[in-house]
């Protein structure tokens, strides 16, 4: 004898919005597909997920993060016999089209990996992501290159995935994939993540560091990468960069500071950039020839999205606004060196 279904959407509001509360991650988008009125109760427990990424490797996957240590991955195209090659305009190149199936898992570090597998799908691609950022209170759209992501047809993701926010790519294992991925998508993301290693010659190209991005994170796993420091005067983000460790020295860092006092970069609020062990956190050579005020490392300066700045050295640019450099050492491999430009939409009020 059949046990009797639960007639959940057959319950106050209220009630049925704490049940789908309980259901984790995959149980709610299963849920929320079949039908408008279950999607319409999803959307109404505002679970917000923390971002929604998609991620082009040899498949396709749509990633919902909702903690460090909980993610929800769609996979698309995961049998050889789902995905779909036509001749485009760089040779046979995979399709994004209908994937039958679909394998919905939710990994989480503290418990085993839950799995799912959608063998009736019915929705295409773009329609998937939509549809996640509906239910889980997310509006940006986000995209990341990997490796293996080259034998798509970057037309037709660019037709499918449009109005990207956050634009993510390493080496995909072909150089003019890469290249036509950054002439595709980058001038319009408002945050650009790219590696050097995705250029022949490891430089990254003039036309991306004078781009005006929100925010510009240059990863690279060679330590033997650096960029020069016309490169670093010429990066136009209005709001930061991560360089990470392609500043070349000290000396360097020191010349960039100065440069800036003087004028260079004037819409840059932070830059990150990390040293090796090997080089000694010398303030002497950081702040040489700058005039500055060392502040206690009690004392905590609240940043809007940011951690509160620690300590750090203070000094100011020709016309008075101040900025901070502070030396962290996250790992006993490294030191970071975080300068903050102090604007007034910079600083969290209490």
């Amino acid at each position: 004898m059949n046990a009797p279904r639960f007639p959940l959407m057959r319950l106050p509001v209220a009630c049925s919005q704490l049940a789908l509360r309980i259901m984790h991650p995959i149980q709610l988008v299963m849920f929320s597909t079949l039908s408008k009125k279950c999607k319409n109760v999803v959307e109404s427990i505002k679970i917000r997920a923390k971002i929604v990424m998609i991620s082009v490797g040899y498949y396709v996957e749509l990633g919902v993060e909702f903690t460090e240590s909980t993610i929800l991955i769609l996979e698309f195209n995961e049998q050889d016999e789902d995905a779909h090659w036509e001749n485009g305009r760089n040779g046979l190149k995979k399709q994004l089209k209908l994937s039958k199936t679909v394998l919905i898992g939710l990994d989480n570090e503290d418990e085993p990996r839950l799995e799912f597998r959608m063998s009736d799908n019915r929705m295409e691609l773009g329609e998937w992501l939509e549809h996640l950022k509906q239910i889980f209170d997310y509006p940006k759209t986000n995209i990341r290159f990997g490796e293996d992501s080259h034998d798509f047809d970057v037309d037709s993701l660019r037709e499918t995935f449009q109005n990207i926010y956050q634009l993510a790519i390493s080496h995909t294992g072909c150089y003019e994939f890469n290249s036509l991925v950054l002439q595709k998508f980058s001038h319009t993301v408002e945050i650009l993540i790219v590696s050097p290693d995705c250029f022949e010659d490891s430089k990254i190209p003039h036309g991306i560091l004078i781009q005006n991005y929100k925010w510009l994170s240059l990863p690279c796993s060679n330590p033997q990468t650096k960029l020069e420091l016309n490169d670093f005067l010429m990066m136009n983000s209005n709001r930061g960069v991560d360089a990470g460790s392609l500043m070349k020295s000290l000396k360097e860092y020191n010349m960039f500071l100065r440069l800036w006092i003087n004028g260079s970069n004037p819409q840059l609020e932070y830059l990150f950039v990390t040293f090796s062990s090997d080089i000694v956190a010398d303030v002497d050579i950081i702040m040489k020839g700058i005039k500055y005020e060392t502040m206690p490392e009690t004392l905590r300066r609240p940043l809007v999205d940011s951690a509160p700045v620690r300590g750090g050295m203070d000094f100011h640019r020709y016309d008075g606004v101040k900025a901070t450099v502070c030396i962290y050492n996250p790992d006993p491999d490294s030191f970071c060196l975080y300068f903050i430009v102090w604007y007034d939409h910079c600083i969290r009020s209490h």
